[in-house]
């Protein structure tokens, strides 16, 4: 169990820094050079420059090395992470159950490697679910509704490399 609650938390963390690491970053150079550097360009010229460097620098040092840290450490992962879900199931009005599922490749003590069904169950309320479940729910009263959590991922890291 103890095992099972590692490989989801990893999953989960992974996919929240690459989440945010590469929509929020992205998020804030659009928002710059869209409102931030054109209105410092009108109002206070003799700081523009300096800001745009300071965002030159954040984006080369920090941005862009992180989102690749997180991108090969999800590459690293799916070496042995074959498929991970969330599946959650309505038991009353504020009573979810969320279970996690996947496929993982784990080495023995002999040195073999075969793959392992892993599970973790749990109940949450309402306000835990991710919106967009709260929203299939609510739209179309879906009380079961499942996530590919590996495929997201998947799909994010592969929209972010075409970009």
């Amino acid at each position: 169990m103890a095992s099972d609650n590692f490989y989801r938390n990893i999953v989960v963390l992974l996919g929240v820094v690459a989440t945010a690491a590469m929509t929020f970053w992205n998020k804030i150079m659009d928002w710059s050079g869209n409102v931030l550097f054109p209105w410092l360009d009108q109002n206070f010229q003799e700081i523009s420059d300096l800001v745009k460097q300071a965002f030159v620098w954040i984006d080369n040092n920090v941005a862009v090395p992180f989102r690749n840290a997180v991108k090969q450490a999800w590459k690293r992962l799916r070496e042995y992470l074959l498929k991970w879900a969330v599946h959650f199931e309505r038991h009353s009005s504020n009573e979810w159950v969320r279970r996690w599922s996947g496929y993982i490749i784990k080495r023995f003590e002999n040195g073999k490697v075969a793959p392992v069904r892993v599970e973790a169950e749990e109940i949450v309320s309402w306000d835990e679910l991710p919106p967009d479940v709260r929203k299939e729910w609510l739209k179309k009263g879906m009380p079961n509704q499942e996530v590919n959590v590996t495929e997201l991922r998947d799909q994010e890291l592969e929209m972010e490399m075409t970009h």
